[in-house]
């Protein structure tokens, strides 16, 4: 067994605003309050992200960017309105905003319009 000066800690995936350099108060920080709660209106997928990103950089900015991208992106996964593209996310979670943005463009070109019955 390895000898361990100091307990590992684990390495979360995400960024957690609990660890955030400030913390964070859903009462007094009302930009990062939106960034959590806010969903997609009948904007496009870029729009929305803009939106989230500006919320981001006013609610935390003393949290490095990569943090700060996550953030975002946990809030763009859970404000979509397109229900088939958070189940496909839920499944298989971008690695980034960039490859979540992507997704939704095709999901944008592609609709779906539900399914055809069979007789």
């Amino acid at each position: 067994m390895p000898y361990l000066d100091h307990p590992s800690q684990p390495r979360a995936s995400r960024a957690d605003p609990l660890l955030a350099p400030e913390p964070y108060d859903a009462g007094h920080n009302i930009p990062g309050k939106r960034l959590y709660s806010l969903r997609q209106t009948q904007q496009l997928a870029d729009e929305f992200t803009i939106e989230l990103i500006q919320l981001a950089r006013h609610a935390f900015p003393n949290l490095p960017p990569t943090d700060r991208d996550d953030l975002v992106l946990d809030g763009f996964i859970s404000g979509l309105r397109d229900c088939a593209v958070s189940s496909h996310f839920t499944l298989n979670p971008p690695t980034n905003l960039t490859n979540a943005l992507q997704l939704c463009r095709w999901y944008d070109s592609h609709p779906i319009h539900g399914f055809l019955s069979v007789n």
